[in-house]
């Protein structure tokens, strides 16, 4: 079976450039005290992978990814931000590897 869902490599690649941004978000937000940190999201386990399931976690990781940026703006400490910096970058290695591992599975 050909995997053919709209899942690419330019969205792991969107994914990693997106997480190099979050390292020049160091402006003040204007509302820092209604943004709390978000949660990572969690990546489907091998038995639990389907395009459905990948297409949701992608959404899930872009989602964090944003609010992430967002949490990045009111964090001050160096040493915070390059932690959630580095959580993040983590995040979408998972993600990439469970995409490419799938669509292997599926060719």
């Amino acid at each position: 079976m050909r995997f053919t869902a709209p899942i690419t490599k330019a969205v792991s690649i969107t994914l990693a450039t997106t997480a190099l941004s979050l390292m020049g978000s160091a402006a003040l937000a204007s509302n820092c005290d209604s943004v709390t940190q978000p949660a990572a999201p969690s990546i489907p386990a091998p038995t639990e992978r389907s395009t459905a399931a990948m297409l949701s976690t992608q959404e899930n990781v872009k989602s964090y990814v944003t609010a992430t940026r967002e949490y990045l703006k009111c964090v001050h400490s160096t040493r915070a931000h390059n932690a959630l910096v580095d959580q993040v970058y983590a995040v979408a290695a998972e993600y990439n590897a469970a995409l490419q591992e799938f669509k292997a599975s599926t060719r």
